[in-house]
């Protein structure tokens, strides 16, 4: 069963490694994600995506163990993330356009995990309103009178990434429709979308005015580590719950 589970995600690891290297070397060529505004702001946007280029098409064409309808609809979550990241990228003004795509991202990933279960930690449901509420109010809504319907996206947006971030603690701590609380694949979707939620606010943050130390590092160091670990967690997550499905009977 091990050596199975093991064929299943091959692939992964290897590919991992040539994932880190990509973003390793914009890191370093852009010596720690920052921005060229020369005539080198082209090649960093460019630098800037190939990560993600590269994670939409390892998923949509190989998939390490996910099905057909995951691969095609975790690759459309992951394609929509770089075109909000494109987006943003462009100008100051495009965080908003970019919050459409990367919800509409979400929407799609949200298809592959949800339905396992509605189960709902309060502790985290608690939490995370709390820090929306301070966010909103520190970030967002200061400019709502100038700029409603901008303001009123970033906070669907913002409203709909919480939900992912609820939601995939609630399965890691009370468990699915197949899989217990704890177990390992949940773990991995909930520490994507806590770096995704991370990073979001961050840039916002960022975005408004306040000070965020290393902020290019954290902002898409997180973003990079949440887009892989959301897919090893989708993937880790259809391995186990075919290893536990009921098998089926040989027929002699």
């Amino acid at each position: 069963m091990l050596l199975w589970k093991d064929e299943m995600r091959d692939g992964l690891f290897e590919f991992g490694l040539l994932y880190a290297l990509l973003v390793g070397n914009f890191c370093y060529q852009s010596n720690g994600f920052v921005k060229f505004y020369d005539d080198r702001y082209c090649l960093w946007k460019l630098m800037k995506l190939t990560p993600i280029v590269a994670l939409a098409l390892f998923t949509y064409f190989h998939g390490a163990g996910l099905n057909e309808r995951s691969r095609r609809l975790h690759a459309l979550g992951i394609v929509f993330g770089g075109i909000g990241d494109w987006l943003i990228g462009n100008s100051k003004e495009g965080i908003v356009v970019g919050a459409i795509a990367f919800g509409i991202g979400h929407l799609f990933y949200m298809s592959l995990f949800v339905p396992g279960s509605f189960k709902i930690a309060p502790s985290m449901l608690i939490g995370a309103a709390v820090w929306g509420l301070i966010a909103n109010q520190l970030c967002l809504m200061p400019m709502f009178q100038e700029h409603p319907i901008p303001v009123a996206i970033m906070i669907i947006y913002s409203l709909l990434l919480t939900a992912c971030f609820i939601l995939s603690y609630s399965q890691y701590a009370l468990g699915n429709n197949k899989l217990q609380a704890g177990h390992e694949a949940l773990w991995y979707r909930f520490i994507g979308f806590a770096l995704f939620y991370a990073s979001d606010n961050l840039l916002i943050f960022d975005h408004v005015g306040y000070p965020v130390p290393l902020s290019e590092v954290l902002i898409l160091g997180t973003y990079y580590g949440a887009q892989f670990l959301i897919l090893k967690g989708q993937i880790d997550c259809e391995v186990a719950e075919l290893s536990v499905a009921k098998p089926r009977k040989k027929i002699s």
